[in-house]
């Protein structure tokens, strides 16, 4: 399975994938799908993502995009547990969603987009969803061939400027070269990634191969390090409080407490059930905490940049704060 290296760079270009838990759907109807696109449309043009491509599939979804700033993993948090937690409601379900946070793999530049954004565009040819990619109603294609109605985070003109000529011209050629790829089996262009997160020439591996490298001895500075105890430390510091306060039991309302469950879900290997047992709760009401904390954050961009440099102090250092590792 490809390394979830996660290093958002300014005016950098992405490919974001994730999936369904063990596979499992991630849309069902159209509803879901019309919510999906919903709340993906606040979020991108908030975070002033530029979107190559996408696609929403029934099982996962793809992003080609370029960032405009380093806000990759907030908007993805926001999409992906904001859709979770309508999804979850809406179907009256309970537990996660998708397989983890997602993948991201660093693109050298939008130079790939005419071959990132058919792979894209063909997935629901190639998983007998459609005949033809401008019927499937769930991804950007059919606004590269007429762009009336195309989303503001949609840059079509971007991936159509490869084709030197008129804008015309280049809407017929891209549609030409789409359709090359239903009737001949296509490379998948993400096979060529370097480890599965770096794709580019040779000379952009090399010049981007160490940050592997670093996030890596990042991940294992981490597994050395963070515990309960420095969460608990950090949040009580910050909060101006005492981990006894934290940890007593029957404290309600309590932010610190909340914040400080939810920091160590994320950032302790320890499992949840000994994780409640520190705070004196039991596991279920320690998940239902944790999701509290987590609304929370959505409401408030003051909490949420306060519990990202919280969860930058308990790894430790500072530029791991940009770099997010799937551990």
């Amino acid at each position: 399975m490809p390394r979830r290296l996660r290093i958002e760079m300014p005016d950098g270009v992405y490919h974001v994938l994730n999936r369904g838990v063990l596979k499992s759907d991630i849309v069902i109807d159209d509803e879901d799908r019309h919510e999906w696109f919903r709340l993906f449309n606040r979020i991108a043009i908030r975070c002033g993502w530029r979107v190559f491509a996408h696609v929403l599939m029934t099982n996962h979804f793809h992003i080609f995009l370029r960032l405009t700033s380093a806000n990759l993993a907030t908007g993805m948090h926001d999409l992906q547990s904001g859709f979770a937690t309508l999804f979850n409601k809406r179907h009256q379900r309970d537990g996660v969603l998708f397989q983890g946070r997602y993948q991201a793999m660093l693109v050298e530049s939008e130079s790939h987009a005419w071959s990132l954004s058919r792979y894209l565009h063909l997935n629901p040819c190639r998983a007998n969803l459609a005949a033809q990619p401008e019927t499937y109603a769930w991804s950007t294609y059919r606004y590269f061939l007429d762009p009336t109605g195309a989303p503001q985070w949609l840059d079509w003109r971007t991936v159509l400027s490869e084709f030197a000529g008129t804008e015309a011209a280049a809407r017929v050629a891209y549609r030409r070269y789409v359709l090359q790829g239903l009737g001949q089996p296509i490379e998948n262009p993400f096979e060529k990634a370097y480890e599965g997160v770096l794709l580019g020439s040779p000379q952009f591996v090399e010049a981007h191969r160490h940050l592997i490298e670093d996030a890596e001895s990042d991940a294992d500075r981490f597994r050395r390090s963070a515990t309960l105890d420095d969460v608990l430390a950090i949040v009580a510091e910050d909060f101006q409080t005492t981990v006894a306060e934290i940890t007593r039991r029957g404290r309600h309302s309590n932010v610190a407490r909340e914040v400080a469950l939810w920091l160590a879900r994320e950032t302790v290997r320890t499992p949840l059930t000994e994780l409640a047992a520190a705070f004196g709760i039991s596991k279920s009401t320690a998940s239902s905490t944790i999701t509290q904390a987590e609304a929370r954050q959505k409401d408030s961009d003051d909490l949420l940049r306060r519990c990202e440099t919280l969860r930058g102090r308990v790894f430790g250092f500072s530029e791991l704060a940009g770099i997010e590792l799937d551990l």
